[in-house]
């Protein structure tokens, strides 16, 4: 892929935000691009080979993520979930860390309806 091409498709992808900042300023909303973030999904192999990590979102240069959340969700480039699992997972620990000192202090009934109540 030459120089010119790569420009085409940075000018092209700043422009499609560019639209989609306008589209939503006729809703009454805002695009922040302080917030914005651009990631590149494809095969390990096909993000490899993209030149470009910075990339111009209106007036300012947003750099390209290998992961994003949205909505809670954790995204990764190749789409398998390893980021949302990873997450889920320390969050879980984190949780079940928080509940030591207490569980203890209840019964075994009370144990098994905490931790059903959390999964």
């Amino acid at each position: 892929m030459g120089p010119s091409s790569r420009l085409r498709q940075r000018k092209s992808g700043s422009q499609c935000v560019a639209d989609v900042a306008e589209w939503l300023h006729d809703s009454r909303l805002r695009l922040n691009p302080d917030k914005t973030v651009i990631m590149w999904l494809g095969s390990r192999h096909q993000v490899d080979k993209v030149i470009d990590q910075d990339i111009p979102i209106l007036q300012s240069l947003t750099t390209t993520m290998d992961t994003a959340r949205d909505l809670g969700v954790v995204l990764d480039s190749q789409l398998t979930m390893s980021a949302q699992v990873g997450a889920v997972c320390q969050s879980t620990y984190n949780y079940f860390r928080q509940l030591r000192p207490v569980v203890w202090a209840l019964s075994v009934e009370a144990r098994k309806a905490v931790v059903l109540a959390y999964v």
